[in-house]
């Protein structure tokens, strides 16, 4: 084997080669929609969008014009309450609570008796209230039952005081009672 030296061969590059771009059918060109079915869905929309949004505004005018006349209202009903408190403070002042008794001929209690509404039992000692003289002038307090006052008590009454004081056992039960037994 001799040392030859390779032979270099002359390679050609390959030719290249063409190919044709392959054939691929074509749609038809498509029709142009119609434009006159989406202008009318347009349309429609917007009238309604309009529509919602002019019923929408006329409620809340007339919840406004509700609200305002509510608002009147409640603030005409805290003046009325107020003016009613007011009278009811001014009715129950002390001073006019006395006027009024002293009117119906009734007197202040010098020593006033309690009851106590657990066991019942009275504490402190009753005693009866003196009237003071009529002002010269006046007429007498008319009685609660709508009579004029007896000056005399009948055979009646002294009957049934006897037997008030027999069933509570003294005179004095009688008159804490308050005359609720008769």
């Amino acid at each position: 084997m001799s040392v030859a030296t390779p032979q270099r061969r002359a390679t050609k590059p390959a030719p290249s080669v063409r190919r044709p771009p392959a054939i691929r059918p074509v749609a038809a060109a498509s029709p142009t929609p119609a434009r006159a079915p989406f202008v009318v869905l347009v349309l429609v929309l917007l009238s309604v969008g309009l529509g919602a949004l002019l019923l929408l505004n006329t409620l809340l005018a007339q919840g406004s014009f509700t609200l305002h006349s509510l608002d009147a209202r409640v603030a005409g009903l805290a003046d009325r309450e107020q003016a009613l408190q007011q009278r009811a403070a001014e009715l129950a002042a002390p001073q006019r609570l006395a006027r009024s008794a002293a009117r119906i001929g009734m007197v202040p209690s010098v020593n006033p008796a309690f009851l106590r509404t657990e066991n019942g039992k009275i504490l402190g000692e009753p005693v009866p209230a003196v009237s003071q003289a009529p002002v010269v002038g006046s007429e007498p307090a008319p009685v609660a039952g709508g009579g004029e006052a007896k000056s005399k008590p009948d055979s009646s009454d002294q009957s049934h005081e006897k037997k008030q004081t027999k069933k509570n056992g003294s005179s004095q039960g009688d008159q804490t009672s308050g005359g609720a037994d008769r």
